[in-house]
């Protein structure tokens, strides 16, 4: 017997894990793009602005939850009640 569970994608979790963690909506959006594994240039364009902004805003990310590295945002992001 096959039994399939539905999970929303990592991007989806880390939108909802970023606006529980109250960051912006730039700054969700950001958050959820760089643990999904996209790059800063990808996040960019994605976002039509310079990758210069995407790096201002991951640096504020990381300032305000406290964390250093993706690594620990993805963890952070994936289990929202836990910290880091």
């Amino acid at each position: 017997m096959l039994h399939c569970q539905r999970q929303e994608p990592i991007e989806v979790q880390a939108l909802s894990a970023a606006w529980a963690a109250g960051l912006s909506g730039s700054q969700q959006i950001v958050a959820a793009k760089l643990i999904s594994g996209h790059s800063y240039r990808q996040i960019a364009n994605q976002m039509k602005v310079k990758e210069s902004t995407v790096v201002d805003c991951v640096r504020c990310i990381y300032r305000r939850l406290d964390l250093h590295g993706v690594d620990a945002l993805a963890k952070r992001l994936r289990m929202p009640n836990l910290s880091v």
